[in-house]
């Protein structure tokens, strides 16, 4: 049962980072393509304003603690996962040296390839913030550098790249909310169902009590 259970939380976190990733990607296309759009039919060009500088600016200032405090959280539950496997892998070693009979069922322990699973899963997921804190980082660099130049042109290569960028990180906070919605709408309907059950049980259960007193 246990395995069971530890599996399934490892399809359950290998999903969840699926669904962050489409649901990223989803959201990113549709906010890039929307400029694009507007440069093939309308000819409305990306260019470099003050205005546009300062929010982005403002954003990417927003996301990055986000993104920090998301891969904090992804790594402190990892490593919780980990020093807890490792714990009841020593209290297993020290009962056997001890010629104690380990436990018939491991329900301490729980499946060593189901927590490489999550353990590889989540340091995909903080990569991704990894590389996207950094790509974020030079965009607001760049941010900086553009206001800074006197004279400062449209720079429509570094408008684009800033507006990739910022739409990008947007859009993987977003996907990590919606997620997060998801997940636990989720498991309140399990539980609703869960309680369902368990009343028709009950009323199922007096009923058999009276035809039996009966």
């Amino acid at each position: 049962m246990t395995e069971t259970k530890t599996r399934c939380e490892n399809g359950e976190l290998v999903y969840s980072l699926l669904t962050l990733l489409v649901m990223a990607g989803a959201i990113f296309a549709i906010a890039v393509g929307v400029p694009l759009v507007f440069a093939v039919f309308d000819e409305d060009r990306l260019r470099m304003t003050d205005d546009f500088a300062a929010m982005t600016s403002a954003a990417i200032a927003l996301i990055l603690p986000l993104g920090f405090v998301e891969m904090n959280r992804l790594l402190k539950r990892a490593r919780d996962r980990a020093t807890a496997e490792v714990e009841a892998l020593r209290q297993e070693l020290a009962a056997r040296q001890a010629g104690a009979e380990p436990p018939p069922e491991p329900c301490q322990r729980g499946d060593r390839s189901g927590l490489a699973a999550s353990l590889v899963s989540r340091r995909r997921a903080v990569s991704t913030w990894v590389v996207t804190s950094i790509v974020l980082c030079t965009a607001l660099t760049l941010n900086f550098l553009w206001a800074a130049i006197d004279g400062h042109g449209p720079a429509r290569w570094l408008a684009w790249a800033v507006w990739c960028s910022t739409s990008w990180g947007l859009s993987l906070v977003l996907a990590g909310a919606l997620g997060h919605v998801l997940k636990e709408s989720s498991a309140i309907l399990d539980l609703w169902w869960e309680a369902d059950r368990t009343g028709a049980a009950i009323d199922a259960s007096q009923v058999d009590r009276r035809d039996g007193a009966h």
